[in-house]
C-alpha cells in the first residue's frame, strides 16, 4: 500500500482514496482505486506515491517538503524530519527524581541545597509521594543546581525511565 496517491491531473496528494478527477477530465470514484491495475490509474494520472526517506520512527515533525516528483511509476515527496523530544512527564517520584540526579552528578549539589532549605521545604520533600513539574519547590532546587528550565524537564523524562 502506498503512502499516499498523487492525482496529478488536480496536483494533489490523498492518503485515503477520495473521488478524483482523471487527466481526461472524468470524475471517477473512489472505489476506483481498487478496480483499477496500477498501469491503468497512471494513464489517468494517479499515482502511488511514497516519502523518502521514509518517516522516522517515534515523534517527529516534517520541516520541509518538496512538491511530488514522478520518478519511475510513482510519486516520491523528499522530506526532511526534526525528532521530537518526549512528552515532559507531570509528575514523577521522589525515588525517580533522586536516581536521575545520580545518573546526572547532581545528587550532592542537590543534598546542600536541601540542607540550606528552609523547614517546610524539607519536610514536603521527605513527606512527597510525588514530585509535579509545576511544584512550587522546584525553582528553588532548580537555580541551586544551575538548570535552566529546559534541562528541568530532561531530568523529569530521565526521571521516567527510573
Amino acid at each position: 500500500m502506498p503512502d499516499f496517491w498523487y492525482i496529478q491531473p488536480e496536483n494533489r496528494i490523498v492518503h485515503r482514496p477520495v473521488a478524483w478527477k482523471g487527466a481526461d477530465g472524468v470524475k471517477h470514484p473512489r472505489t476506483s482505486f481498487d478496480l483499477w491495475t496500477a498501469a491503468e490509474l497512471r494513464e489517468k494520472g494517479v499515482y502511488p506515491g511514497r516519502y523518502e526517506p521514509a518517516p522516522p520512527t517515534g515523534r517527529y515533525e516534517v520541516s520541509s517538503e518538496r512538491a511530488p516528483a514522478i520518478v519511475g511509476k510513482e510519486a516520491v515527496i523528499t522530506r526532511t524530519y526534526d525528532s521530537l523530544p518526549d512528552p515532559v512527564p507531570g509528575a514523577v517520584t521522589p525515588v525517580q527524581i533522586v536516581r536521575a540526579l545520580r545518573e546526572q552528578g547532581l545528587k550532592s549539589t542537590f543534598d546542600t541545597a536541601m540542607s540550606g532549605a528552609s523547614a517546610d521545604i524539607q519536610e514536603d520533600w521527605r513527606l512527597a509521594t510525588v514530585i509535579r513539574r509545576d511544584d512550587s519547590m522546584l525553582p528553588t532546587f532548580q537555580g541551586a543546581l544551575g538548570l535552566n528550565d529546559a534541562q528541568v524537564d530532561d531530568l523529569f523524562r530521565l526521571a521516567a525511565t527510573k
